[in-house]
């Protein structure tokens, strides 16, 4: 009986030995967890709404930028003229700030600290939504370079955020200035003009109502390559700027802009046009352009292979084929070439084809053949060059072709000699401001070789 009351009294104390110990632990775990709660809250350092912030102002050792946000969500600067804002990084701003998190804190702020973590002169950002401010000051990477040392404007400690958001929020002037080169979209341009050596280089001109671009009137018996200008739109509407220089340049000889490569003026569909001047300055032209802003008389870099434009003329904008008429849309030819003049009717629903009234299928098997080569050589015919200077007088045509069409008016192409190795080029009688060279149709596979294989076919 004593035992048994022994082994019970050993069963109670063991049990609340347990129960202590429970409860020691217990409330050891919930310290842990107050404290880890409690330092979650404390490293929350923002909690907003990024949609709802209005304004921005950015603080650094010796200027203020302010930047607000229109009706179109896009951000503009109101404290300065000079540049334009980076809508897009003003809007990674608010929502960086919008959910911040501390990786860890180094305690209250004192001077020493202060000093350390580069919080001296910090950068100032300050974020507002018209009713309450959130503020962040932001000092230096840390050596590692894996957080930046901040502060907020509530919070008396020094605390660390990562450098995915520290190395955004850490501002430079050429992060809040628009990269891009022109102010428009690529459905935005009305005109694009390039002035290079004083001359324009090329003047292009956007019909919205066709959807359409065009050259000037002395081109207009070229056509027009559209897909080629659209394409250069597309490049010069995304080229962004690598870095930024003088702000408020006012000697145009100190990055050569006082000799240009080139001069470039772009009108938008609303009426605004932005002027720049392209210069191949220093050692490295062959990666970097400067380009200034005569707007804002600001200076940027931007890579050399991205505004190949300004070496671009005329040539480049027109569709190279001088005839460019296919066989299956006209109704007849009549060809007048090295002394010989020939008229074909063409009828391709019939299949069938006529030279000086006598169908091909009365000649040699393969002459109907070798008239489609014959003919897709002459319809295949290229321009050399652009020629805008010159006034030849329409004589003596050393080839003439004249295509008829069942519902559209004849179309007339001559050529006329100009030097011993070119032509100019005529369309219905007017000089089009292109030459051609002679060693385009005359010699083996070209225009003269193909006409003359159809003629042997033909006096088979």
């Amino acid at each position: 009986m004593k035992r048994t009351l022994i082994i019970i009294l050993t069963l109670i104390l063991l049990a609340a030995a347990s129960l202590t110990a429970f409860f020691i632990v217990k409330d050891k775990q919930d310290k842990i967890a107050e404290k880890e709660s409690s330092q979650l809250a404390d490293y929350a350092l923002f909690s907003f709404d990024a949609d709802s912030i209005k304004k921005i102002s950015i603080e650094t050792e010796d200027t203020e930028y302010i930047a607000e946000i229109d009706d179109d969500a896009q951000w503009n600067m109101t404290s300065t003229d000079d540049f334009k804002a980076n809508s897009e990084y003003f809007q990674n701003v608010t929502t960086y700030l919008s959910t911040l998190t501390a990786e860890k804190d180094y305690g209250e702020a004192d001077d020493e600290k202060i000093a350390l973590y580069g919080l001296e002169n910090p950068i100032r950002i300050t974020a507002s939504d018209g009713t309450k401010d959130y503020t962040i000051l932001v000092g230096d990477p840390s050596p590692t370079g894996d957080v930046y040392y901040i502060m907020t404007g509530d919070k008396s400690k020094i605390y660390a955020i990562d450098t995915l958001y520290g190395s955004v929020l850490k501002t430079s002037l050429t992060m809040m200035k628009d990269p891009m080169l022109l102010p428009f979209g690529d459905r935005e341009i009305a005109s694009i003009q390039l002035i290079r050596d004083g001359k324009t280089a090329y003047d292009l001109n956007y019909n919205e109502e066709e959807g359409l671009w065009y050259l000037p009137d002395e081109f207009n018996k070229l056509t027009t390559d559209n897909t080629k200008i659209t394409s250069m739109i597309n490049i010069m509407t995304r080229i962004e700027a690598q870095n930024f220089y003088d702000e408020d340049l006012e000697d145009l000889s100190k990055y050569g802009f006082d000799k240009p490569a080139a001069e470039l003026i772009v009108t938008g569909l609303n009426g605004v046009t932005r002027k720049y001047l392209f210069s191949l300055y220093g050692n490295e032209t062959d990666t970097y352009i400067h380009v200034f802003f005569n707007e804002t008389n600001q200076v940027a870099a931007y890579y050399t292979g991205d505004c190949h434009f300004i070496n671009y003329d005329y040539e480049q904008f027109i569709s190279p084929q001088i005839c460019n008429v296919s066989l299956n849309g006209i109704t007849g030819l009549d060809f007048t070439f090295e002394g010989r003049s020939d008229s074909f009717d063409v009828n391709t629903e019939a299949d069938e084809v006529k030279m000086n009234g006598k169908s091909l299928s009365d000649f040699a098997s393969n002459t109907t053949n070798s008239f489609s080569v014959f003919y897709s050589a002459l319809s295949a015919l290229e321009f050399s060059g652009l020629d805008t200077s010159a006034t030849p007088e329409l004589t003596d045509p050393i080839l003439k072709a004249v295509f008829h069409f069942a519902d559209e008016p004849d179309k007339t192409v001559e050529l006329v000699e100009r030097d011993d190795s070119s032509c100019y080029i005529f369309i219905d009688g007017n000089y089009t401001g292109a030459y051609i060279d002679k060693d385009s149709f005359n010699g083996k596979n070209t225009l003269d070789f193909f006409y003359d294989s159809f003629l042997v076919d033909v006096e088979e």
